[in-house]
C-alpha cells in the first residue's frame, strides 16, 4: 500500500465579522445550508458536533457509486485512490459556497 501526503492552504477573506463567519461554521442549522453533499447523491449522511473532541460527518455516494467524506483537516491518500489536487479544489469550492451564503444571509 502506498501513502501520499498532501498539504494545502486556502485563504479567503469575508466581509462579515469573524464571529459571524465562525457561527456559519459552528451552528449546525447554518452549516447545513452551505456545507453539504450534492442533492443528487445517494446515501447522504450529515451530522455536526462542533466542540472540542466533537465530530462531523458529511458523506454520500456519487453517480458512480463512490462513497465520499467531504471535509477533513488532514489527509493521507492511499494507493492513489483519490487525487489530492481534486481535494484542494473541492475545499475551495466549499469556501466559495460559504462566501455566497454569507453574502446572501449574513449582513456585513
Amino acid at each position: 500500500m502506498s501513502i501520499r501526503q498532501h498539504d494545502f492552504t486556502i485563504e479567503r477573506r469575508y466581509r462579515q465579522r469573524p464571529e459571524q463567519t465562525f457561527r456559519a461554521f459552528a451552528d449546525p442549522e447554518l452549516r447545513q445550508r452551505w456545507f453539504r453533499v450534492p442533492e443528487s447523491w445517494s446515501e447522504n449522511e450529515w451530522s455536526l458536533d462542533f466542540r472540542v473532541g466533537g465530530t462531523e460527518v458529511n458523506a454520500g455516494r456519487d453517480h458512480d457509486g463512490q462513497h465520499h467524506l467531504f471535509f477533513t483537516e488532514h489527509g493521507a491518500f492511499l494507493d492513489d485512490l483519490e487525487e489530492p489536487g481534486e481535494r484542494e479544489h473541492g475545499t475551495g469550492l466549499l469556501l466559495d459556497e460559504l462566501a455566497a451564503f454569507l453574502d446572501q444571509e449574513v449582513p456585513a
